[in-house]
Parts: C-alpha cells; sequence; structure tokens
C-alpha cells in the first residue's frame, strides 16, 4: 500500500512539472512488475518483494525504450 501511495505522489509531482511546461515525463511500471495475484514477479523481485533485480531493471529499461516520447 505504501508502493502505491508513493508511486501516486511521484505522478502527482510529475504532473504538476508536465503542466508548468516542463519536459517531465512518467512511465508507471508498478503494474508490468507485478503477477495475477498482486505480488510482484519472482524473477523481478527479490525475496523481501522490495528490491528489484537484474531482470527487472532490464525489463523497466525494455518499457522505457519502448515507451519513448518524441519530444518537439
Amino acid at each position: 500500500a505504501k508502493i502505491i501511495r508513493y508511486n501516486g505522489y511521484v505522478e502527482e509531482v510529475v504532473r504538476k512539472e508536465y503542466e508548468a511546461g516542463k519536459n517531465v515525463y512518467y512511465l508507471y511500471t508498478y503494474d508490468d512488475l507485478l503477477d495475477s495475484k498482486g505480488n510482484m514477479r519472482e524473477e523481478y523481485g527479490t525475496s523481501d518483494c522490495l528490491h528489484i533485480t537484474k531482470e527487472g531493471y532490464a525489463f523497466i529499461l525494455q518499457l522505457i525504450r519502448t515507451h519513448a516520447v518524441t519530444l518537439q
């Protein structure tokens, strides 16, 4: 619940910066790291379910690469 709340805070800050005309973007990756039960997928998280593994970071990088925003 805390992670979801903190993600919301980050999204709010980014939205305000974007609306102020700054080139700031936010890619929500939280749901993509979860399994069907709402837990972090084993391959993406450590046993404490709080830290991301190397595979998890590689997955996030792929999401960033495939959701790029072209700046004008």
